[in-house]
């Protein structure tokens, strides 16, 4: 059985925490891998709004959400038109980068949008004030709330969201688009122990398997099981994860290279077997960066130490 990780998430309370969203500085110390005292899992360390957890790797950002209701008298047919519009202005409020994805999950039923913005919470309180609502030609948009995902709040919240039916969870599906990843089949691929995306998940808990499962779109479903009893491990992730975008700090050459964050909860099976068959929430992402090819793979390599799968990932 499969358990969503959307929740009712975290409103902003005019606390920020975590603030600054410019990338960590190269520079900046970034802590080596290394396992939790009593545990096989690695941590994630925070940089204001950046979670980084080994050099060179693929970190978790806590974004701010956007969320926005739209009165359109034309159904379905602007919404193309209309995100694209969202973001023009919020990018040009907020800077070029400022806008990583827009999600219209269910939006034929709420007439919401789910904006993912990198930014700081306190620019959202001006900026709301110009969408409530905001009047396009036949559409109206009103900024209803903002969600901070770097909250105080953030994580509590999450607490009661989990699992409210007790279904047994082991594992997690977390979609990544396929520019980051080097598949050897094209079926599903196991991450060997020691590759990047087999240890992104230890960060989480103890792994018992982990793959990766192409599909026919742009999206590579990384589907990992937990050895924790009682779901620890998929639980953690939840927390650590629900509300966040992922950042390539590798391929972030024309603009930071980010994607928002979607993830699913169940067993390992049931997961395993839904990748499997290509299939993806009803859900459309639009990247926020210009895609950078990956190196093209050596003619002679041999798999050692941490590394993205299945060879190492080079700076462009």
């Amino acid at each position: 059985m499969i358990q969503l990780s959307h929740c009712p998430e975290t409103r902003h309370d005019g606390h920020d925490p975590v603030k600054g969203f410019a990338a960590p500085s190269a520079k900046a110390p970034v802590p080596p891998a290394q396992a939790l005292p009593g545990s096989d899992h690695l941590k994630l360390h925070y940089d204001r709004r950046w979670g980084s957890w080994r050099s060179n790797a693929v970190g978790v950002v806590a974004v701010v959400w956007a969320d926005m209701q739209v009165e359109m008298e034309n159904g379905l047919g602007q919404l193309s038109s209309l995100i694209q519009e969202i973001r023009k202005r919020l990018c040009e409020a907020f800077g070029k980068d400022a806008v990583v994805g827009v999600v219209d999950d269910h939006f034929s039923e709420l007439k919401r949008l789910f904006v993912c913005l990198l930014c700081h919470s306190e620019e959202c309180i001006e900026q709301r004030k110009l969408w409530r609502p905001l009047e396009l030609p036949g559409v109206k948009v009103t900024w209803c709330d903002t969600i901070d995902s770097g909250s105080r709040q953030h994580i509590p919240r999450l607490e009661t969201c989990w699992n409210p039916d007790g279904l047994q969870i082991d594992g997690m599906s977390l979609e990544l688009p396929n520019r980051w990843v080097v598949l050897e089949t094209a079926g599903p691929n196991i991450c060997r122990v020691g590759s990047h995306w087999y240890d992104f998940a230890r960060i989480f808990g103890q792994v018992a398997e982990a793959c990766l499962v192409p599909t026919k779109s742009d999206i590579v479903h990384l589907v990992v099981r937990y050895l924790d009893s009682g779901g620890r491990g998929a639980y953690s992730a939840f927390k650590a994860l629900t509300g966040k975008a992922l950042y390539n700090p590798l391929t972030s050459v024309h603009g930071k290279d980010m994607c928002v964050l979607h993830a699913v909860y169940g067993t390992y099976s049931s997961l395993l077997r839904t990748a499997a068959r290509g299939i993806l929430p009803s859900k459309r992402l639009e990247w926020s960066s210009q895609v950078v090819a990956l190196p093209k793979k050596p003619a002679k390599f041999q798999v050692k130490g941490p590394i993205y799968e299945l060879y190492p990932l080079k700076r462009s």
